[in-house]
């Protein structure tokens, strides 16, 4: 099914250039998607939300590059979704998304994104899941670093790597890493 629309897809394009008389500019552009979509991969990411507090990222999400997704279309699929719920960033200082049953106050993180870490509270008593499909995001992809807050980072990369290999370039300005098991 996917190949037959993503044919359909350069059709559409092939017609609406050649049209125009852009035939080489049409050949640049078909190579070009079609090497891009080699790198395209849809990934379904399961987590296992223990109650309490969890740390958590977005490696994959249903969007192309580093774009923000609707936080509450994505928490909403939470399983079960507890009568409250909160995630917190500590970009730039503290934001808060809450779900108190049946509202949602997503001012502060209207969008997810995968280069940002976050934490979800809740006072579930047994285990919830969160499956999210998407595109995993470029491992090339850079993150700005602040010396003047804590940086709550996501992981993306489909490998596990030492912390000194993931911060080469920056390892000798880090002053402490920590994650929800442990800190270096």
């Amino acid at each position: 099914m996917k190949k037959i629309i993503f044919t359909a897809f350069i059709a559409s394009i092939l017609a609406g250039f050649t049209a125009f008389g852009q035939a080489n500019q049409l050949t640049r552009q078909i190579d070009t998607l079609q090497n891009r979509a080699k790198k395209i991969i849809t990934y379904t990411h399961s987590s296992t939300l223990t109650g309490d507090w969890n740390w958590i990222s977005f490696p994959c999400l249903p969007r192309l590059g580093n774009n923000g997704y609707d936080s509450q279309s994505l928490l909403e699929t939470i399983d079960p979704l507890e009568d409250f719920s909160s995630v917190t960033s500590g970009e730039s200082g503290l934001l808060e998304l809450t779900y108190e049953f049946p509202y949602w106050t997503t001012d502060d993180i209207p969008t997810l994104i995968s280069t940002q870490g976050y934490k979800y509270y809740s006072d579930a008593t047994g285990n919830q899941s969160l499956d999210v499909t998407g595109v995993v995001l470029d491992p090339a992809t850079p993150i700005q670093l602040s010396a003047s807050y804590e940086n709550w980072i996501g992981y993306f990369i489909e490998e596990s790597l030492a912390p000194e290999d993931a911060f080469v370039g920056v390892w000798d300005k880090l002053t402490r890493i920590s994650t929800q098991t442990g800190r270096w």
